[in-house]
């Protein structure tokens, strides 16, 4: 009867050690440069808990126009983004043994978006350019590819309210609020702080 409970003792001493170890945690600060089909962001991830950080970013996404005088041109587009990301399968990933280094997992979110109508980059002389707001839920999927590199899918449904511009220009439609989704793909290289 002895051996029994002190055999069992140790099964439960040794699940309890097991289950310490397999808690994952998020890095501290990933700073990270990430590429995806027509734009480019920087990037900064701060853990504020175990499985929930807090992502800053800049994209800038150029576009290509033709004006009523049929020359072309570039804009691009500044993008400031504040995104809350909750990792919903760290635990199950460290349990199975998989990777979860370089803040590797699925990801809730919810992001907010603004482009200021005052920061434009292009090759028009005067630009028409209206500030917007976004708001709404991300699923992300992050996988990291040896030590720096990372690779993110992502799908999102948002609410976007679009303003007037700061000149008044009368011919412009595009004002007001609307829903934006849309799925996208990024491939990053990162830094991380311990």
């Amino acid at each position: 009867m002895k051996k029994l409970l002190i055999f069992c003792l140790f099964i439960i001493v040794y699940h309890q050690a097991n289950a310490q170890e397999t808690k994952a945690e998020l890095e501290y600060n990933i700073k990270s440069v990430q590429i995806g089909y027509l734009n480019f962001s920087l990037n900064d991830e701060t853990r504020l808990t175990r499985k929930l950080s807090l992502k800053t970013s800049v994209t800038f996404e150029p576009y290509n126009y033709r004006s009523e005088s049929f020359s072309k041109g570039y804009i691009v587009y500044p993008y400031l983004n504040l995104e809350t990301r909750w990792y919903s399968n760290l635990d199950r990933r460290a349990e199975k043994y998989k990777k979860t280094e370089g803040n590797t997992g699925n990801i809730w979110s919810i992001i907010a978006t603004y482009s200021p109508d005052w920061i434009v980059l292009t090759s028009q002389e005067s630009p028409i350019k209206n500030s917007l707001i976004r708001i709404g839920p991300n699923y992300t999927i992050r996988r990291t590819l040896g030590k720096h590199f990372d690779f993110e899918g992502s799908a999102h449904l948002e609410y976007g309210y679009i303003f007037q511009p700061s000149k008044d220009y009368s011919n412009i439609p595009y004002r007001g609020s609307y829903f934006y989704g849309g799925i996208g793909v990024k491939i990053g290289y990162h830094f991380i702080k311990k």
